[in-house]
């Protein structure tokens, strides 16, 4: 058994976990529609081969003297997928979404043996739904990237009959010590100059629920409407060339369009922004599922004067700005400005573009 210590963003979910233990905004959860016939077996045998890979998923965590530390077990249990069948409920789609809020409204216990559940919904013959449910402790975002990149490779080979390729992941413990070799180095250093400078005289971030509460909401629109909107295929290309034509990603005119939003809402000339990153450099840290994502303060100017364009151009250079110091932990920035014991945010709202998995059209492969 191995024992590890907790990497910075292990260990800041851990203590702000032991404020609410029930409080479940550190799930981690995704829902795949799989269209298509699906060889339940198959996907058995691959998300066991898949999950025994990840070793971040088998982490056990441990008290001593007051302090978490985490073990890795020298063998791993086998994972059993539970099958779910509502394809006789009146209506299976809206039964698993109950399920699945249900879930989500649950915090996973940190003390518990995994960290993780994983269930299949049957909702029709051909129809099924992969949900994944994980603490964010273990994982993160792009860890999901791999664990599905992973499981879908397996999958394939094991219905066309081959043998699955070796797995290139990293071992965890590489993950951390790679970490820890970053906090010791002169990048480490050259961050942290980076984020004095980039802070000094930032204007106090934009709290969106006190600037909307400012206005009423209109008797007619609902709190729903409020929340979401979908943005329909068409419009979406359409803004997505926008971006393109323009040099910029996706996430950087979102961005743009939110930092827009909250400078009329608040009649600030500067915003500042959160800024999820996955705090991930180098070949070793990209190819070990973990947990490493980070948040990170984004600045964006603008006065009456300024385009969507030129808002666009600028969150794009602040952005590449910002992602040469992505390693560079928030809560060393908090302290590094004063800011640990503070109350107020270090950013206002975060924009957090999240590329989702589209329904499968080739059958049985997720």
């Amino acid at each position: 058994m191995l024992s590890l210590p907790l990497a910075p963003a292990q260990s800041g979910i851990f203590f702000r976990q032991q404020l609410e233990l029930r409080d479940p905004r550190f799930n981690l959860a995704q829902l795949t529609e799989i269209i298509g016939p699906l060889d339940v077996e198959a996907l058995q045998a691959a998300l066991r081969q898949t999950v025994g890979e990840a070793e971040a998923l088998h982490v056990r965590l441990i008290i001593t003297d007051g302090m978490p530390h985490q073990v890795v077990p020298d063998e791993i249990e086998d994972f059993t997928l539970r099958v779910i069948d509502v394809s006789g409920a009146p209506d299976p789609v809206e039964a698993i979404d109950r399920d699945v809020k249900a879930a989500l409204a649950t915090a996973i216990d940190l003390g518990r043996y995994p960290l993780f559940d994983i269930q299949l919904f049957q909702a029709g013959p051909a129809r099924f739904f992969l949900f994944q449910r994980i603490h964010h402790i273990a994982f993160d975002g792009f860890s999901f990237f791999l664990l599905t990149q992973r499981l879908a490779a397996v999958y394939s080979a094991l219905v066309e009959g081959r043998e699955p390729a070796p797995c290139g992941w990293g071992r965890f413990a590489e993950l951390l010590d790679d970490d820890a070799a970053y906090r010791t180095s002169r990048a480490f250093e050259s961050d942290q100059q980076f984020w004095r400078d980039y802070l000094a005289d930032c204007p106090e971030p934009v709290i969106l629920a006190e600037c909307m509460a400012r206005e009423p909401i209109p008797a007619d629109v609902s709190e729903q409407a409020i929340a979401q909107i979908r943005l329909s295929s068409g419009t979406t290309r359409r803004l997505r060339q926008i971006s393109e034509r323009n040099g910029a990603t996706w996430p950087q005119f979102m961005t743009a369009v939110m930092a827009a939003y909250v400078a009329r809402l608040s009649g600030q000339p500067e915003v500042v922004l959160g800024f999820p990153v996955t705090a991930r450099v180098g070949r070793l840290a990209r190819n070990v599922p973990g947990m490493l994502s980070n948040a990170l303060p984004l600045r964006a100017a603008l006065d009456e004067g300024t385009s969507i364009i030129d808002l666009l151009g600028a969150v794009a250079r602040q952005s590449r700005r910002v992602l040469r110091h992505q390693r560079y932990r928030v809560k060393d920035i908090r302290r590094d400005v004063g800011r640990i014991e503070s109350d107020r945010p270090l950013f206002g709202p975060t924009v957090n573009i999240m590329p989702g998995l589209n329904s499968s059209p080739c059958p049985g492969r997720p």
